[in-house]
């Protein structure tokens, strides 16, 4: 129940029983997944402290960190690629960053970016830092570099082809600018170029184009 609202109105208002943070209810979702879902930010922190699996799939075969990629929410995606296993497939073979790029949820793809960029700064910035900082940043900076932009779906499908495909322009820019491999192709040996092509996005075509 509390897992289900957007926020709490007190933090003091109940205390976690470890012991039940796993529990799933009848579709297989925890609390953590439910938090989630409504974006409750402060619930999904407490929970993790709490020993709640990050990774954990309802019956569905989704987990927390596809629910918020999938709602667009920025604060709570960056939160769990910082957790969570960005690599993840679902039951069609999609990650969590291929589902926000079909979609063109722009939030997502800027927690995307920002997880990143973050990640390929850490290192000169974290020489600045000292002791348990400059620990913290870099172990942070080592999460966010597992996210792999170029996982194929079932029909061989990545984030940028399934993007270019539904003419999320700004979505395909993201990810020029992050240097997702647009040499790849599907299983019908289409590139993303080729399927921005075939389906008339035009601004999308000039930018593939002049990534080549």
């Amino acid at each position: 129940y509390f897992a289900s609202r957007p926020r709490l109105y007190s933090e003091e208002l109940f205390t976690l029983d470890q012991k039940a943070v796993n529990k799933v209810n009848n579709k297989g979702e925890t609390a953590l997944i439910r938090a989630a879902r409504f974006d409750n930010g402060w619930l999904v922190k407490k929970l993790l402290t709490a020993g709640a699996e990050v990774d954990r799939r309802d019956l569905d075969g989704k987990n927390a960190l596809e629910y918020v990629a999938e709602y667009d929410y920025f604060d709570s995606t960056l939160l769990f690629l910082g957790r969570a296993n960005p690599n993840l497939v679902n039951k069609q073979g999609r990650t969590a960053v291929m589902v926000a790029a079909a979609n063109g949820n722009i939030n997502t793809m800027r927690a995307y970016s920002f997880a990143l960029q973050f990640a390929s700064r850490a290192p000169a910035e974290a020489a600045k830092l000292r002791g348990s900082e400059r620990k913290e940043m870099l172990a942070l900076a080592a999460r966010f570099r597992r996210i792999d932009l170029n996982v194929k779906d079932q029909n061989g499908m990545t984030a940028l082809m399934l993007a270019a495909e539904g003419g999320h322009t700004e979505i395909v820019k993201t990810f020029v600018m992050l240097k997702a491999n647009a040499k790849l192709t599907n299983a019908a040996g289409k590139t993303a170029l080729d399927i921005a092509r075939s389906k008339g996005h035009i601004e999308i075509t000039n930018l593939l184009t002049a990534r080549r």
